[in-house]
């Protein structure tokens, strides 16, 4: 066994070393001057930018995220778009999402529906 070992060692050593070179890295490797950096790109505007759609968690987040999950996944593939959910504990913190632009499209019962409408306009 002991012989076995040390006609394997060569092997090793080669293949442990052949990853090594003579030439010194530095020379071959692009130079990056930190000096003048440029600005990153701005994204293009062709990016597409996922459907923000709120749902009041009445029932619970977990029940309400559950509910919505097929009908929110249907979206997307029919939008060709990411659907994102955004959670609120009451209809009234989703009309406020609503009245600030931070949701596309929102879930919300009747009476939320009506006080949304008078106050700022929502659409059916």
């Amino acid at each position: 066994m002991r012989t076995y070992r040390y006609c394997l060692l060569p092997f090793f050593i080669l293949f442990s070393l052949s990853g090594c070179s003579s030439t010194n890295s530095a020379q071959t490797a692009p130079y990056v001057d930190l000096k003048h950096l440029d600005a990153l790109p701005t994204p293009v505007e062709g990016d597409i930018r996922p459907l923000k759609v709120a749902i009041a968690a009445v029932i619970s987040p977990q029940g309400s995220a559950e509910s919505y999950e097929l009908l929110l996944d249907y979206l997307s593939e029919e939008l060709g778009r990411p659907v994102e959910s955004v959670q609120r504990r009451t209809y009234a913190e989703v009309n406020d999402l609503i009245r600030s632009g931070e949701v596309d499209l929102a879930f919300v019962c009747t009476s939320a529906y009506i006080l949304g409408k008078n106050e700022f306009g929502m659409h059916a």
